[in-house]
């Protein structure tokens, strides 16, 4: 479970940095909201 939430974080740093250097389209963008809906309230 540890490991997991460990994993969790790490996921949300990597993708943080690639939203800082690579700009995602809207449409990636959309996916996501979709695929996580919860990506907002953070």
């Amino acid at each position: 479970m540890i490991i997991l939430l460990i994993g969790l974080v790490a996921l949300g740093a990597l993708l943080a940095l690639v939203e800082e250097h690579v700009w995602l389209d809207d449409e990636w963008e959309e996916r996501l909201s979709h695929v996580i809906p919860d990506l907002n309230r953070f």
